[in-house]
């Protein structure tokens, strides 16, 4: 998936295309921790785990933030 939105993002044209690649890194560690989280065995429902982790929370801003620079008219 982190590929595929990598060349999405690198396909862009004009400056918001920078803030898209950049977006590409939080989005990737959301999905490691993602899979890290999701593969322990616990009974937190998804919703709480990607609500109440700290470095969810984090890399789900950064990605938020970068990628709505992007769409930011230049």
């Amino acid at each position: 998936m982190a590929t595929t939105y990598v060349m999405w993002a690198a396909g862009g044209t004009g400056s918001g295309r920078y803030w898209h690649i950049a977006s590409a890194l939080p989005l990737t560690l959301a999905l490691f921790r993602f899979g890290m989280l999701t593969g322990r065995r616990t009974v937190r429902l998804v919703e709480d785990t990607l609500t109440r982790d700290r470095l969810m929370l984090a890399c789900e801003v950064a990605w938020l933030a970068l990628f709505v620079a992007g769409l930011a008219p230049a």
